[in-house]
C-alpha cells in the first residue's frame, strides 16, 4: 500500500518536471541527499547508509567523530520521544519539529557551512542551553515519557527539539554524504558558480578592477575570493589560480585576469540555469503575482491529490512567484503524472512520469 511519506523525493522530481522535459540522470558516484529533509527522512537515510555497501567501502560508523556519535544518539532519542508523545496526543496536537513553510532552502549567497568543528560547537551549545529536564532524556539516560515534562511548555519543547533535530540532520548529512566524499567535492569546485554570481551583480566591476590599488583591503579580499572562483571554473587548480591572481595584482592586470576567465565561468553558470528545452505546457500569468500553471494527471486518489497540490504549491513559491498544479482528467503525451511500481528506485522517466516505489511513504505524519 502506497503511503504519503517521502516528501523530499517527490518534490525533487516535481522540480525536474517543472524545469524541463528533459530527463536528468543522477550520478551514482556519491549518495544523493536532498537539501530539505525532516528528521524522520534523515533517520531513514542513515539506516539505509548503515545497511549499504557504502558503509564498509567508505567509512565505518565507528569512524564517526565522538561529537557526531553523541549528536546522532540525541537525535535518535528525540525522535523516539516525539513518536511516543504523538502516540498519546490527538492528531491536531502532535509534536512536529518542522512547521509547514519553514523550509526555505539554502540560497546561493548564504551557503550552509558544516563539519567536525561546527558539529562540536553546536553540540556543546545544545547541551548547555537545553533545559535540564529535557537534556536528561535526550543527552542522558532518563527514559522517554508519554507526556510533555510538567516544567516545560510545549513551545519550548518544540523550540529546543528543533535545534537538536537540526543538529542531528546536519551530522547525518556530514558523516554519510559529505565526509567520505570530500576529495570528490573538492574536484567539483570547478562547477562552483558563486564567483561569477557575485561578480556579475557588481555594476561597476570593470572600473573597480581597473583601479584595484585604490580599493580598501576588505573590498579586495571579497573580490579576490570571487575572482578565484572564476579561475577555478577554468583551471580547477587552487595553487595555480592563487599564483596567477597574485601575479595579476602585482602587474596591475586584475581586470585582464577577470576577462580571461569570464566566458567559461559564464558557461558554467548557464549550464546550471539556462533552460534549453523548456516545457511548452506551462501557462504563465502576471497580474502583479506571477502564476505558473502546470497540468498534472489527476491520480484519482483524494489523499494523494490533496497532498500533491498542498505540498508542491507550498514548496514552489517565492515572494510574488508561485506554481499552481492543474489536475486534469486526461492530457497529452507531455502531461506529467505519477506512477507507482513496487521494487523500483524512484525516478523520472521521459521527463514527465514520476515513478515511485509503491511500498514507500512520501509524507511525514
Amino acid at each position: 500500500m502506497f503511503q504519503l511519506k517521502n516528501t523530499a523525493t517527490i518534490l525533487t522530481f516535481i522540480s525536474l518536471l517543472f524545469i524541463s522535459q528533459k530527463a536528468y540522470a543522477h550520478s551514482e558516484a556519491h549518495p544523493h541527499f536532498p537539501l530539505d529533509l525532516t528528521i524522520e527522512e534523515s533517520q531513514s537515510f542513515l539506516r539505509d547508509y548503515k545497511k549499504s555497501s557504502l558503509k564498509s567501502i567508505l567509512k565505518k560508523e565507528q569512524d564517526f567523530s565522538p561529537e557526531s556519535k553523541i549528536a546522532i544518539a540525541a537525535g535518535e532519542k528525540l525522535l523516539a520521544w516525539q513518536r511516543n508523545l504523538n502516540a498519546h496526543l490527538p492528531s491536531d496536537q502532535r509534536i512536529d519539529f518542522v512547521a509547514k513553510g519553514a523550509q526555505t532552502g539554502i540560497p546561493i549567497h548564504a551557503p550552509k557551512e558544516y563539519g567536525d568543528s561546527t558539529i562540536k560547537r553546536d553540540l556543546l551549545a545544545a547541551q548547555e542551553n537545553t533545559p535540564a529536564i529535557m537534556s536528561a532524556v535526550v543527552f542522558g539516560n532518563t527514559p522517554i515519557t508519554d507526556t510533555l515534562p510538567n516544567d516545560l511548555s510545549r513551545e519550548d519543547f518544540i523550540a529546543f527539539g528543533r535545534k537538536i533535530s537540526n543538529l542531528y540532520q546536519t551530522t547525518v548529512r556530514f558523516e554519510t554524504m559529505a565526509k567520505p566524499w570530500l576529495s570528490y567535492f573538492a574536484q567539483r569546485r570547478a562547477q562552483d558558480v558563486r564567483g561569477y554570481y557575485h561578480l556579475n551583480k557588481i555594476a561597476d566591476l570593470d572600473s573597480q578592477l581597473q583601479n584595484w590599488q585604490q580599493l580598501g583591503e576588505e573590498e579586495r579580499a571579497t573580490l579576490r575570493l570571487h575572482l578565484l572562483g572564476l579561475c577555478f571554473n577554468n583551471l580547477a587548480n587552487s595553487i595555480s589560480c592563487n599564483n596567477l591572481l597574485a601575479q595579476a595584482e602585482q602587474a596591475s592586470k586584475v581586470l585582464y585576469f577577470k576577462n580571461q576567465y569570464w566566458v567559461k565561468a559564464q558557461n558554467a553558470w548557464d549550464n546550471f540555469f539556462k533552460i534549453t528545452n523548456p516545457r511548452k505546457d506551462i501557462a504563465c500569468i502576471n497580474t502583479g503575482v506571477t502564476t505558473n500553471t502546470i497540468p498534472f494527471i489527476d491520480p484519482k486518489d483524494l489523499k494523494i491529490s490533496n497532498w500533491l497540490v498542498d505540498n508542491v504549491e507550498d514548496e514552489f513559491k517565492f515572494n510574488d512567484w508561485l506554481l499552481e498544479i492543474d489536475l486534469v482528467e486526461r492530457g497529452t503525451n507531455s502531461t506529467s503524472y505519477l506512477k507507482f511500481s513496487p521494487g523500483v528506485t524512484p525516478h523520472v522517466t521521459g521527463g514527465n512520469i514520476i515513478v515511485m516505489e509503491a511500498n514507500d511513504e512520501i509524507e511525514s505524519p
